[in-house]
Order: C-alpha cells, then structure tokens, then sequence
C-alpha cells in the first residue's frame, strides 16, 4: 500500500465512475480514532470524551472538597467524642452507662465506626445535591432560549441554533477573542473576491466600507496608494467617494439595472455585485432562492436601456455582454466601484478601452486574468444534470469566477490531453474557447506556500506577437512572503524594471497590510515568459527528476532534490501583476 493507490476520506472521484476499495485501519492515530481522544487501546467511535463547562468543572472540585471537609468532620467529631467519654468516665468512677443512663446506650463510646456514621449522617446535609438539579434546570432553560433566539437563526440554511451540549452554554459568555489561522473560520468559507491590485492602481470598493462577511462598517487606517498620483503621493482610501451601486433586479430573465438613489447624480457607475447588507432579512420560514444570496449577479440582455434612469439621458449603461457571470458562479464575486471611477481606475473601462495608447496597459491587465483563469485546479462536475465548478479550496472558485466576470471564461479542463478551455466572452458567448496547454502544474504545498502553472498560451491569447506555437509562460501565485523575493531585479530587464519597480513593490505591501487588517485573504500574482528553447532543454531534466524514484522520495522527506531545484528555476526572475483580496 503505497501513496499512489491510498485514498483518505473525503476524496471525491475524477477520472472514473466507481471503484473497489478495501478499508484499511491504520491504528489509533487516524482521524477517526484521534477525534474520539482513544488513546492505548478502546473504541473512540463507540465512546468520547464528555465535554464540561467551566462551571460544571468548578462545581464538581467543590463538591469534592466539602465531601472532604465532611469526612474529616466525621472523623473529628468520632474522636472528640471518645476523648469526652472517656473524661467523664474518669471523673465519675463509674461505668459509661450508669454515668450516660438518658442516653439509652451502652455501647456508645466502645464503636468508632458507628461514631462516625452517627457524625456524617448528623451533617450530610452539607452536600449540596439540590445544587445539581438547579443547575441543570438553567442549562435547560438557557438551550430553549438560544434555540429560539431570532439573532442565532441561519435563513440561508433555515436552521436555528442547535445546543448540542447544554454545560457547555455559560462557556459563551467568557470568549472575549476569536483567534484563528484561516479567514474562513469566520466567513464559513464563502469566499468572494472583492479587490484587485495592478501596478499602482487599486480596482474595486475601498476596504473600509468592507468586511469578511460582506456587510460594511469595516475601518482601516492605512494611507493606501492613490491612482493618478503622478508624484507618487498617497491619499487615504476614505477619500475617495462612495460606491453608487448599479443592482439588478429581475421578476423574469427581462432584466435591467437601476441605480441605487444617492445624494449625487450624473456620474458613471460601474456594474458590480450586489452587498449583502442591502438584502432585506428574510423571515425565519421564508425560503432564500439564488437570487437573495449576496454578491449574485445575473447576466444582463444586451440592448437594455437605463434611459428611463437619471433624468432619461441614459447616463447609466447598462453592463455588456462580456462582464458578468452566470447564476452558478456569480456567488463567489462581489466587486463594485467607487462612483466617479473611470479611466485607468476603471477596470470595465480599462478593459474596454482598445486604443492604441491603451494597449500596454491592457495587456497587463488581460495577462492577470489569464492568470486567473489558468493557475488553478478547478473541475466541472456532474451534479444533478449540470456542470458545477469543484475546487479543494474556495479562494480558487472565487478566483476563476473573477475571471469569467472580467471576461475569461474557464470552460473545460481535459485532463487526458493536459489542456484548458478558456473562452474570451469579448468574440462571443458563441465563440469556440481558446486551447491552452498546460506543460507543468507545481501544486500548492504549505511549506512552498505557491502554486505554478506552465502553460502554452494560444497565440491569439498572447499579449505580443508570436509564432503560430503560441508563448510558454510561467504562472506563480502566493504569498507575499515567498513570492516577493522571487522577483526579478529591476536592473535585469526594461519589463523587470516596469514591473517590479521599488515603488511597485512598496505600494502593494502597503496595500496587502490593508486588506489583511481587514481579515480578507490576499494573494500576489507574478509570471514570467519562457522561451522555447529554455522550456525544451528545461522539460528534459525535469522529465528525468520526476521519474527518478529517489528523487522522488527525497523531494516526499524534504531532503535538497533535483525536482524542487528545477522547479526553482521556473520561479525564479517573475515579473509582479498584482494582488487580490478574497
């Protein structure tokens, strides 16, 4: 039994339809056995660890000090009792019954063990048993009112709040902070990309009007980079001005966007998802539909007019046709402009802009939405007569759903033949989607921290001229911490000093420290393209290290191997695109 035909629960089918497995048992230390705390021996399945309270644990200790303090009194009054009869025998030279004759006991003082009793039973009332029921009453009590509290009721799932544990109720009332490793500990994973970074330039709604949840009030107090700034000034988010949101609303596929009304008029606003704090709370037996769930946005009918909106001068255009996601995916983008934005601070009008003064910049832009669409591990999947996307993690699903959004639609992946189908919705919704070969995957790994895609884009996709093979380039995303220093030097080339600019770099630590305060999980994106020649003469080494077992198994130890040496050299001399807030 190896890694290679192993499957851990949970693992979900790819490639074929069913299986015939055997269940291996691997010990006490599997997760199964771990989570039941079955340590040495046992069933953890059959018996688990009871969960107390702070208070329960407290009242037992107590419990057992006064029974403690209950014995030693037994104990004290038996001898304290011995020594007095044996005094007043003494004083009176006469035997304990002539002398204790209204006792009407001979024997009194001859049985420490009947003292004893006699003593404990005088003072058992000391336990306080009652204290039990009295207390499990308020645990009871305490379990109805969080069950029917309306501020603990889930509409989305329909679900109230469940006490599974009632001692476990007062422990709420002492968690002061939440500490956690992951964002979507506190956001349950619906991940919706929100911003994007290029160069110096900041896309979508400012951070402080947004938190984890979607809702706004968030604050920040970092000066973040502000675009025009020709000298290279800053200017605090919270300058620019609010969002104006363009929402859809739809009784029928007939559907068209209105403009939410504001304090000011007659400026251009750009189409985005959306907030989930303008979505009226729904009723604890009312059933949400796809089109309550924040953040969803659906495709608009080409030709829509807003006309009828701003005083009937259709200021407000409505979205084209190449923005946008379907229902499936439009869940996981919730992006929205500041009102007043347009130019290159626009991204729609970025993208939309083909001029010719306009072309570098919208390559660079057009080249990170590839990224988005290509460096990834997301499928299509089955799921009850349509195709859904599946991904490991939920920042992938937000991530290429951002890109159909921005107009680079993921379709297929073929994993037989190692290619990705990505359509670009500006040739048409109808138009065949492009090929793009996947050369080489470098998976996400937590000590890597990165994940690379090589690929070999279709020369319609290439953002310079290229032979009729297209171009091979080098995806990398991650973390700022590891793929920062894996920049090329600005002094290496006239793109290299472009793009990873000492300002540059600067400006999106900046603002990656932004969107972290604001717990939102951020990414940096770099790609370098690789010529011919060096991919070919690269493929051959790396074809001999992936097939060498023993580098293989040194690579699985984390000793120094071929596979990660090579795999180096890819991710070396990147070229910085930008970052993302999820």
């Amino acid at each position: 039994v190896t890694e290679g035909n192993m499957l851990l629960r949970g693992c979900q089918l790819r490639n074929t339809e069913q299986i015939f497995g055997l269940v291996v048992s691997t010990g006490v230390d599997t997760k199964a056995m771990s989570a039941g705390g079955a340590r040495g021996g046992g069933s953890a399945l059959s018996s688990s660890a009871e969960k107390v309270g702070a208070m329960t644990g407290r009242m037992n200790r107590d419990i057992l000090g006064i029974c403690a303090m209950l014995a030693a009194l037994s104990v004290l009054g038996a001898v304290l009792h011995a020594l007095w009869c044996g005094r007043q025998a003494r004083r009176d030279g006469e035997a304990i019954d002539g002398g204790f004759w209204y006792l009407g006991a001979a024997d009194l003082c001859e049985n420490p063990a009947e003292l004893m009793g006699s003593y404990f039973l005088l003072s058992y009332t000391f336990i306080p048993v009652s204290l039990y029921v009295s207390i499990n009453l308020v645990y009871t009590a305490t379990a109805f009112f969080m069950a029917q509290d309306l501020a603990m009721y889930d509409p989305t799932l329909d679900q109230p709040a469940e006490v599974r544990t009632m001692s476990l109720c007062d422990e709420l009332g002492r968690i002061s902070h939440v500490l956690s490793d992951k964002t979507g500990t506190l956001t349950s994973n619906h991940m919706r990309l929100r911003r994007l970074t290029v160069g110096e330039v900041l896309f979508g709604e400012p951070v402080e009007r947004l938190d984890p949840l979607g809702a706004s009030g968030g604050s920040s107090a970092h000066s973040l980079p502000s675009a025009g700034d020709g000298e290279g000034g800053y200017a605090s988010e919270s300058d620019v001005a609010p969002p104006r949101a363009l929402r859809m609303a739809s009784a029928s596929h007939g559907a068209h966007y209105s403009p939410l009304v504001g304090a000011e008029g007659g400026a251009h606003v750009a189409p985005h998802a959306d907030r989930q704090e303008r979505q009226p709370h729904p009723k604890k037996n009312e059933k949400m539909n796809e089109k309550s769930l924040p953040g969803t946005q659906l495709q608009p009918l080409q030709g829509t007019s807003l006309s009828h909106l701003g005083g009937g001068d259709g200021r407000f255009p409505p979205l084209p046709a190449h923005f946008g996601c379907r229902p499936q995916t439009a869940e996981h983008v919730c992006y929205e402009e500041a009102e007043g934005v347009r130019g290159v601070s626009s991204l729609y009008a970025s993208l939309d802009d083909l001029r010719e003064a306009n072309a570098a910049w919208r390559n660079e832009l057009v080249l990170l939405l590839l990224h988005l669409a290509v460096n990834h591990s997301v499928l299509y999947e089955a799921l009850g007569g349509a195709e859904e996307l599946s991904a490991s993690s939920p920042d992938e699903l937000a991530l290429v759903s951002a890109a159909e959004h921005f107009g680079f639609d993921f379709t297929q992946r073929d994993l037989s033949e190692g290619v990705l189908l990505v359509r670009e919705k500006r040739l048409g919704l109808a138009s065949p989607p492009q090929r793009v070969q996947v050369l080489a995957v470098f998976p996400y790994t937590s000590n890597g921290k990165r994940m690379t895609t090589l690929v070999r884009l279709p020369h319609t996709l290439c953002p310079s001229r290229s032979n009729g093979k297209g171009c091979v380039f080098a995806f990398t995303k991650g973390a700022d911490s590891v793929l920062l220093e894996r920049l090329a030097r600005p002094s290496l080339s006239a793109a290299a000093a472009a793009a990873n600019s000492p300002k540059r770099v600067a400006t999106l630590k900046c603002t990656l420290g932004a969107w972290a305060d604001a717990a939102l999980r951020t990414l940096v994106f770099g790609c370098r393209q690789v010529s011919d020649s060096e991919y070919e003469a690269w493929q051959v080494r790396y074809a001999a290290a992936i097939s060498d077992p023993r580098e293989r198994a040194s690579q699985k130890a984390g000793r120094e191997n071929a596979i990660d040496m090579l795999q180096g050299e890819i991710e070396k001399d990147l070229l910085l695109q930008g970052g993302s807030a999820v």
